[in-house]
């Protein structure tokens, strides 16, 4: 909730604005931390199922797939 909360103090901090080009940043950074919050839960799961070296090896190979 906390990176919830500093995203939209991020989106937020100039008051809300229309023009595509100044929301395309934001937008992103808000993408990013629902993507991330989403990794942290998945991968909590993942660990308590796998256990912490294999989840790892599985998120390194997952990250650096082609």
């Amino acid at each position: 909730m906390p990176a919830f909360t500093g995203v939209l103090e991020i989106v937020l901090d100039e008051g809300p604005r229309i023009a595509i080009s100044d929301l395309k940043g934001d937008l992103f950074v808000f993408i990013s931390v629902i993507a991330w919050s989403h990794y942290i839960v998945l991968g909590r799961k993942l660990i308590l199922k796998h256990g912490v070296l294999n989840s790892t090896i599985y998120a390194a190979l997952a990250g650096s797939a082609n």
